[in-house]
């Protein structure tokens, strides 16, 4: 199976380098993406994710980040792949990266993207014989993940997720029980104008100040038990297109998380023994 077998090929939403980053943050939201490939003339220079915008208005302030430029604060040079290449391979990229999709490029043009949704989305599809996973939730989430309380100022919560890297965060309530998941696009959806985003800005108007993580967090949280198999977490990934899911115990306790890259960390493998990522399988209709 080859990579521009899945990709995407139109439209392929691309942002210039020159522009800021309130209208990449603009463009995410409307479009409702996580990353845009960054592309000067045709040619892939960067790419800009969600996270990229709040480090980046994180570090220089609210105000100053919405202005600054897209070179400023992409990721360059960016990690692409060529169309020609095995699926095996980008799903290898995307792990060793920490990143959720690739722009497909033929010699140095743009020719389409391809995201781990699409990987997750084609190895559920698949009708191989022994394709199946006997595995479950527990068995590839992180343990214990940090979570925020749905009374914790979004701003605090926030520095959280920056500090650790991350993306998601369970939001449970004063008892331990998950009532929302808070991620870095509830961040930029629920402060509206990204130049209120200044997290070290003393000038930050006061709706952000006392803006609670209950205002911002998906309500309700989508989760799963650490015994569902693993066939039905992608079903769930693929139909309610989020980035991660919270793990729950029998008295419905956070006891980790899965996240897409950990849900192509066992596709990969999967290729990896099947000796089936190089062809042999069908393409499935997208």
């Amino acid at each position: 199976m080859r990579v521009r077998d899945l990709m995407v090929t139109a439209p392929v939403m691309t942002i210039r380098p020159e522009d800021d980053l309130a209208l990449a943050s603009q463009v995410m939201l409307w479009a409702g993406i996580r990353h845009l490939p960054v592309v000067r003339e045709g040619v892939v220079v960067g790419v800009l994710s969600g996270g990229d915008i709040l480090r980046h208005e994180a570090k220089v302030g609210g105000r100053e980040g919405a202005r600054a430029r897209i070179a400023e604060a992409m990721s360059s040079p960016a990690e692409v792949i060529d169309m020609e290449a095995d699926l095996s391979e980008a799903a290898a990229r995307m792990l060793d990266g920490g990143i959720g999709c690739l722009p497909v490029v033929q010699g140095n043009r743009l020719m389409g993207i391809i995201t781990s949704a699409d990987i997750l989305g084609y190895q559920a599809r698949r009708r191989v014989p022994g394709a199946s996973w006997p595995a479950q939730a527990r068995d590839v989430m992180t343990v214990a993940p940090m979570v925020a309380e749905d009374g914790e100022d979004l701003l605090e919560a926030v520095a959280l997720m920056l500090k650790l890297g991350v993306r998601h965060l369970p939001v449970v309530d004063g008892e331990g029980r998950v009532v929302g998941m808070l991620s870095d696009r509830d961040v930029r959806s629920a402060v509206g104008d990204p130049s209120e985003l200044a997290l070290s800005d003393e000038e930050a108007p006061e709706r952000l100040r006392t803006m609670k993580v209950s205002q911002a967090m998906t309500a309700p949280a989508l989760t799963v038990r650490q015994e569902e198999p693993l066939a039905a977490v992608t079903r769930h990934f693929l139909d309610w297109r989020v980035g991660a899911l919270p793990v729950l115990d029998d008295q419905d306790k956070v006891v980790g998380i899965i996240s897409y890259l950990d849900m192509l960390d066992r596709v990969y493998a999967h290729f990896s023994t099947s000796g089936r990522a190089g062809g042999e399988a069908t393409a499935a209709p997208r």
